[in-house]
């Protein structure tokens, strides 16, 4: 069986949209936040052919983590994951520099 999580790792700035791709040959699988809940008012799946694509509009700091992609075949559970990175760019007046932090 087939099944893979595409980007396994992203960087994004609070604002930026944000895919990860869930290809499985398989039943549908479906997505979750490892140790979190997503909050599906900003998030959305597309389905396509042999892809389960989690779609994040506005990504903000609360984003980051594990996204699992899970699906089942016969009596086990297989998972697939990817990273997400959230950073916001903020401006230091008193250096007049763009300054980052990440979460």
């Amino acid at each position: 069986m087939q099944f893979k999580v595409t980007p396994d790792y992203l960087k994004a700035v609070v604002g930026d949209q944000v895919n990860f791709n869930c290809h499985s040959d398989n039943s549908s699988p479906t997505w979750e936040l490892h140790g979190g809940t997503m909050g599906l008012n900003m998030m959305s799946v597309q389905v396509s052919k042999d892809s389960y694509k989690l779609v994040i509009d506005d990504v903000q700091l609360k984003n980051a983590g594990i996204y699992l992609c899970v699906t089942k075949s016969n009596y086990t559970f297989i998972i697939g994951e990817g990273k997400l990175e959230v950073g916001m760019i903020c401006y230091d007046k008193w250096q007049q520099s763009l300054c980052c932090s990440a979460h």
